[in-house]
């Protein structure tokens, strides 16, 4: 092999080497900077965390001190003219909260018996009427308010199967049968609609709410 020759190899290898050696240091700056991105972000979101749980935890007591009023005195005991405690003012300070505590309790131990009582006879009410159309409301004003929260979640969980015996409606289709049945003590009357509106559910709440009787008397109701 000529000298001319052997230097061009040893120029190529020397080419193909740097190449190889800048890929590798290209690949551990990039890894370098994923893991220091990565660090980054779970520096910033502990940063976060911890400033949620401050803000938590001053809305925490906030709302125990207007559940509790008396915990809005003042809790510093008085200092001793030597700037000190006294043990008759720390113990003073413990009965103090003793008491607090102890009523706090007292309150949630009743809010949670009233909870449970609810849950018992909302649970008694559910399994006593499996068909929603016949259903007899509590005389307890908290269970028939409740009772009624949970048939409107029910009928809008089941609205899709309600529909599906409803023929396709489109936006110029309007869909609705009448039923009348009379008898010698009552007259029953049922009515089957399906529209298509294009607003939200809180607008067409409002408008079933606060104008029925407009959209039955077949009235305009856009103002």
């Amino acid at each position: 092999m000529q000298p001319e020759e052997s230097s061009v190899i040893e120029e190529i290898d020397c080419g193909l080497v740097l190449d190889a050696v800048n890929k590798v240091l290209m690949r551990r700056a990039y890894f370098r900077e994923k893991q220091r991105s990565h660090r980054r972000r779970e520096r910033d979101g502990i940063h976060q965390l911890r400033k949620q749980a401050e803000e938590l935890e001053t809305q925490a007591q906030r709302l125990r001190l207007c559940a509790n009023p008396r915990r809005m005195r003042s809790r510093q005991p008085h200092e001793d003219s030597d700037g000190g405690l006294s043990w008759h003012a720390i113990a003073a300070l413990f009965r103090h909260e003793t008491r607090l505590t102890l009523a706090e309790n007292a309150d949630l131990v009743k809010t949670l018996r009233s909870h449970c009582s609810l849950l018992t006879r909302m649970q008694l009410w559910v399994a006593h009427n499996d068909k929603v159309p016949k259903v007899t409301l509590s005389d307890d004003p908290a269970i028939r308010k409740l009772t009624k929260e949970w048939a409107t979640q029910q009928m809008y969980h089941n609205t899709a199967a309600a529909f599906q015996a409803f023929p396709t409606s489109f936006d110029s289709n309007e869909f609705s049968v009448c039923d009348l049945t009379v008898s010698d003590l009552w007259v029953n009357f049922v009515d089957y609609s399906q529209y298509v509106w294009h607003a939200p559910m809180e607008v067409a709440a409002y408008v079933l709410r606060y104008h029925l009787h407009e959209l039955l008397s077949t009235r305009d109701i856009s103002s």
